[in-house]
């Protein structure tokens, strides 16, 4: 549930790595002979080295605002509207909005009051119904899990559905002790028929978790929903029950 995470954390490395290979540059023109004139002001390595140290300046601001974004997102705790995603259109309709996820595929029907917050890249959409002071985890919760979250996986070798769950599972009880994973089978929902389990390893879904999958294009898309009919419903009464969530997934289509 956090490759959306490192996503950003691989951008704001790839970033750093940019700005390691440009000091070099700059350093092989200090130390290059001076060119003559003729060679013209293009070709000057002082130009050259006033330019990509100018670079380099430019890159590591754009290094600590991506590591600024991460934390102020990461450790989101309000939201009042969805947080805008490269790739993500939100179409409003009265009670309601389509989440259309033109970069991964797929759109899906929400209550316009569940907001897109704590969320880096299209890659992961993490949903949540925030209470009446805006607050969107529940007291006592420090994790805060999202209560929808969808989650797209690359799969370019078209790994079968029953064997890409199999593995998650495997890799889910590896975690430790004391962790499920509870297979439901297919479930037909909407125009999808969907693979379902119930997970619960402590530390990362310590609280039970549906679990849903579903194979497209070289991707597949997963889907988890808290049950919030098991936890913290005296603390957190605002929160959707998981039949009502699991009612969005008749709206998802691919596109």
């Amino acid at each position: 549930m956090d490759d959306y995470q490192q996503d950003f954390k691989n951008k704001i490395f790839l970033v750093g790595a940019i700005i390691l290979i440009l000091i070099g540059l700059v350093l092989v023109l200090f130390f290059l002979p001076k060119q003559s004139s003729q060679q013209g002001k293009k070709d000057n390595p002082l130009v050259e080295k006033n330019r990509i140290e100018k670079e380099i300046a430019q890159l590591k601001e754009e290094k600590s605002n991506l590591e600024k974004k991460s934390s102020e997102v990461s450790n989101q705790t309000e939201a009042k509207e969805d947080l805008e995603v490269e790739g993500v259109e939100i179409i409003k309709k009265e009670d309601k909005k389509i989440i259309k996820n033109t970069k991964q595929g797929y759109e899906i029907e929400v209550p316009s009051k569940m907001l897109i917050a704590r969320t880096l890249t299209n890659k992961t959409l993490n949903l949540y119904l925030p209470d009446q002071k805006d607050f969107i985890c529940c007291p006592g919760w420090p994790q805060c899990q999202a209560d929808f979250e969808i989650s797209v996986q690359e799969n370019p070798n078209n790994i079968s559905l029953e064997k890409w769950v199999k593995d998650k599972k495997t890799s889910y009880l590896k975690e430790g002790q004391g962790a499920d994973f509870k297979e439901l089978g297919f479930q037909k929902i909407g125009e999808n028929n969907w693979y379902k389990a119930e997970i619960f390893v402590e530390g990362l879904f310590p609280v039970p978790t549906f679990y849903y999958a579903l194979p497209g294009k070289e991707k597949i898309y997963e889907v988890f929903m808290i049950e919030w009919d098991e936890v913290f419903k005296d603390t957190c009464p605002h929160k959707l029950l998981p039949k009502e969530t699991e009612n969005f997934l008749t709206t998802f289509k691919l596109i």
